[in-house]
């Protein structure tokens, strides 16, 4: 052994007098958390350290293949392939190398090698945002989590640990078959990872909140790379950031624990509308959102779209009851509103995930705004749709290839409001005091990059007009959904000045050389 060290100095000396930082991680491993070295990856390090010319995430890669063979694809290699992303301009970005992350630690890896070289990163779940950077980067390192798709579920069936590597469709098909379920999302293809550190509206809102406000326990990578598990007794301030604070702020989270609960066949699906009926699929939605508490078991939204396969715009609703009850009381003035096609029907989670998935691969935009739900909302939602009606014809005049611009109205009634409150409550800022709610997403698609500047002027137009005259009826919110958000929009200002500034001292405390800010680009950054 002794002498097997003098040889390796002997060769490898001169290499490392140079203070690079391979240099610096061949000659002090542990400064950098890598003290488990084997000879092979030494000798691989130490001739990596003699070539030049790399660039910093050249480098980066070139060293994660080295520590992590086989899970490792460098773009531009024999071989390498894209990973899907749900909008074109994601899909655009092309980063230096892709790390298929298949446990905790090769994540741990990925941020302490990122520190090490200066070379940036994102991570990506399910890929879900529209905007391009949001969980891709140019020319960076992309640490894809799909390998991390555990599904286990507590012998007491009251915990269900998710990897976020998983998508809904993923988490409903395992959890449906033991009659369980967990408050995730309402679309197959959105990664449980995105959609849960946002906040995440669910069918099951009603009787327990959004999808942050019922993780027991997180196990997250932080900024230096170690590895803790987060939950309301231990690091409880980084357990509240992570309700809705998003994670690339804080880290990167490589487990869900999740709580579970029974749940068997339910009733719901969708409904599509003659848009002669709008006045009515509104009334009915305004006192929903009012009734809700009335019964926990009920969820519903209201959608307006234009499609050329309907004959132009249309009305959506999205009624969800969660027992195998068709039509129960609570949606007595919605069954009354005359539809063109009734979709609904006993079904499970993993089928109604389906059915509501976008699979429609374009551009894509979205933005949000929240208003009140008080004296007068039913009236504003009328304006809202005659809003939109006129900026997207405007478009629709252009032949805009592609284009298909549509908007939902989304309730955060009192009682998802109560929920929102337990273990201490999550970031978002919302109290019973500003509820109840109604979120109002826009989500507009088009073919064509020469299109990006007047769809997404147009669509901001409309955004703007909404919210004026939201406002102007007294009735405007500040609250803006980060997992509806365009990247321009002041998300963590909307929690409140006493919420962004708790999350920034929480952000502070676990990264204070502030590594995700330099490092972790492409997100939400407070």
């Amino acid at each position: 052994m002794y002498y097997d060290s003098m040889l390796w100095l002997l060769v490898f000396l001169p290499i490392l007098v140079a203070s690079t930082p391979l240099s610096r991680l061949l000659s002090v491993p542990e400064l950098y958390g890598f003290g488990n070295l084997s000879i092979a990856e030494n000798a691989q390090i130490a001739q990596l350290a003699s070539q030049t010319g790399l660039g910093e995430c050249q480098l980066a890669c070139r060293l994660l293949s080295i520590l992590n063979p086989g899970h490792v694809a460098i773009a531009g290699t024999a071989g390498y392939t894209s990973i899907p992303y749900w909008s074109v301009q994601q899909s655009e970005v092309m980063p230096a190398c892709r790390v298929d992350a298949s446990s905790t630690g090769t994540i741990s890896g990925v941020v302490k090698i990122s520190r090490l070289t200066n070379c940036a990163f994102n991570v990506k779940s399910g890929g879900h945002a529209a905007f391009a950077g949001g969980s891709n980067i140019q020319n960076g390192i992309l640490v894809n989590l799909a390998p991390l798709n555990q599904i286990s579920l507590s012998e007491d069936r009251t915990t269900a640990s998710v990897g976020p590597g998983n998508t809904w469709y993923d988490v409903y098909r395992v959890l449906d078959g033991k009659n369980v379920s967990v408050v995730g999302g309402r679309e197959a293809g959105v990664g449980v990872g995105g959609l849960t550190l946002g906040g995440g509206i669910s069918y099951f809102s009603g009787r327990y909140g959004w999808a942050c406000d019922n993780v027991k326990n997180y196990e997250v990578v932080l900024a230096n790379g170690s590895i803790v598990d987060v939950s309301l007794t231990s690091h409880s301030d980084l357990y509240f950031a992570l309700r809705g604070g998003g994670g690339s702020n804080f880290g990167i989270v490589t487990r869900f624990d999740f709580a579970s609960f029974d749940q068997g066949f339910l009733w719901g699906g969708s409904r599509f509308y003659n848009i002669a009926q709008n006045v009515s699929l509104i009334n009915s939605f305004y006192n929903f959102v009012n009734n809700a508490p009335t019964d926990h078991f009920a969820h519903n939204y209201i959608a307006f779209i234009y499609t050329a396969a309907l004959g132009g715009y249309v009305g959506v609703s999205g009624p969800v009851y969660g027992k195998p009850e068709p039509n129960p009381p609570i949606f007595a003035e919605l069954n009354a509103v005359p539809s063109l096609l009734d979709a609904t029907s006993i079904t499970n989670m993993s089928t109604l995930a389906v059915e509501l998935n976008q699979t429609s691969y374009q551009r894509q935009m979205f933005r949000a705004l929240s208003f009140k739900n008080g004296p007068g909302a039913a009236d504003l939602m009328t304006k809202i749709l005659n809003i939109f009606v006129q900026e997207s014809q405007s478009l629709l005049q252009k032949n805009i290839s592609g284009f298909l611009p549509t908007f939902a109205l989304q309730p955060i009634s009192l009682n998802i409001i109560e929920q929102m409150q337990k273990n201490g409550g999550n970031a978002l800022g919302i109290t019973t005091a500003d509820g109840p709610l109604v979120i109002q997403n826009m989500d507009w698609g088009w073919d064509n990059e020469a299109d990006d500047a007047i769809v997404i002027s147009t669509m901001q137009r409309f955004q703007d007009r909404c919210n004026a005259t939201a406002i102007a009826m007294g009735l405007g919110s500040q609250f803006v959904y980060m997992n509806y958000a365009s990247l321009d929009e002041l998300v963590f200002k909307s929690y409140g000045t006493e919420n962004q500034a708790k999350l920034k001292a929480v952000k502070k405390k676990y990264d204070p050389e502030n590594i995700f800010g330099r490092l972790w680009p492409g997100y939400f950054k407070l």
